[in-house]
């Protein structure tokens, strides 16, 4: 007795009441059954989502899109062939003034080249000018070192002002080049008849692709003077340095 007791004194508790958290989306990643995870949306429902988000977009299906397509193309068959040639047209017309557009645009950068081109012709024109006075300058001491040790005759040369002249004369070129160029008002009336707004669009094209030929024409000459002109300027300068060299020379057997 005094053993049962004992062992209903130890053994008799009540069973401990155990809480368990909530179930949160973090613990249910944790709950297997089977081959899937709680929780993991499975292939219909991520179909049934994929299809109403595109409806709420208002997205069209492909069978929906071919159904507008052939829907389109009987509308175009059931028009009246002088509505289609009219479509036609009109498409052509604004095909005509978007090249127009873009021929404009191009012949504003080629003029802006051309322009720049020009400013760089009249600074190497400057260099090379002064570079040749300070030639002429360096040769006439050479001239009178020479004369001081008898060994020239009585020579000038002043012959210089020849290349000065044909400078002149071709910056006189390039402004006669830019007067020559005209430009001329260009308009699309939309009232008149659209076969003859596409015919006067299509001269004006071939007046824009003829100036536009001569324009890169013009820039591709005036990038080769500006290289003529760097290489003179060059030699120019090449030339000073071999004659300031003589004439240190000289003045050192002076010396």
């Amino acid at each position: 007795l005094e053993r049962r007791m004992k062992a209903e004194f130890y053994w008799d508790w009540p069973e401990p009441i155990i809480e368990y958290p909530e179930e949160s989306p973090e613990a249910a990643w944790y709950d297997v059954s089977g081959m899937a995870l709680a929780g993991c949306p499975s292939a219909k429902d991520v179909a049934k989502i994929a299809s109403q988000k595109s409806i709420d977009k208002g997205e069209k299906t492909p069978s929906e899109s071919e159904e507008e397509e052939e829907s389109s193309e009987e509308e175009d068959e059931d028009e009246d062939p002088e509505a289609q040639a009219e479509k036609r047209l009109q498409r052509e017309i604004k095909l005509l003034n978007t090249k127009i557009r873009n021929f404009k645009d191009k012949a504003a950068n080629a003029k802006k080249e051309r322009h720049a081109l020009k400013e760089q012709i009249k600074q190497q024109q400057k260099l090379l000018k002064e570079e040749k006075k300070k030639y002429k300058g360096l040769q006439k001491e050479v001239d009178k070192m020479a004369k001081l040790m008898g060994d020239t005759d009585d020579e000038d040369a002043e012959d210089e002002e020849e290349e000065e002249e044909e400078e002149e004369s071709e910056s006189e070129e390039e402004s006669e080049s830019e007067e020559s160029e005209e430009e001329e008002s260009e308009s699309d009336d939309e009232d008149d008849e659209p076969e003859d707004r596409k015919n006067h669009l299509q001269s004006i094209v071939k007046k824009h692709e003829g100036r536009m030929s001569s324009l890169k024409k013009g820039n591709y000459l005036l990038k080769a003077q500006v290289d003529r002109l760097k290489d003179d300027l060059v030699k120019q300068r090449e030339a000073s340095l071999s004659l300031q060299e003589d004439l240190d020379s000289v003045l050192a057997e002076l010396g």
